[in-house]
């Protein structure tokens, strides 16, 4: 993972936002999209093709075992990076 840049920060009483941009195994963009306890993890592969990797209308609060949740989301990501890629920078 890259350097994360946040922004769109809200801290009001009921409203509760904030973006998350994060560059993952040097190839594919992830934002990570909070709004008042929901979430969208979100995979930017190019300047024109963005694709929902979380669960619709994810509750951030419900979710209890992380280390699966987060699992389940990379497996998503590597899916979508060529083997080759992969293999080259010594991740496989």
């Amino acid at each position: 993972m890259d350097t994360i840049a946040g922004y769109d920060f809200v801290d009001e009483p009921n409203r509760h936002t904030f973006k998350l941009d994060f560059l993952v195994y040097d190839f594919a963009g992830v934002r990570f999209i909070y709004e008042n306890d929901l979430f969208e993890i979100h995979l930017l592969l190019n300047l024109n093709k963005e694709k929902v990797i979380s669960k619709p209308n994810s509750h951030y609060s419900e979710i209890s075992d992380w280390d699966s949740y987060l699992k389940e989301i990379i497996l998503e990501i590597e899916s979508y990076i060529p083997e080759k890629f992969l293999k080259a920078k010594g991740w496989r």
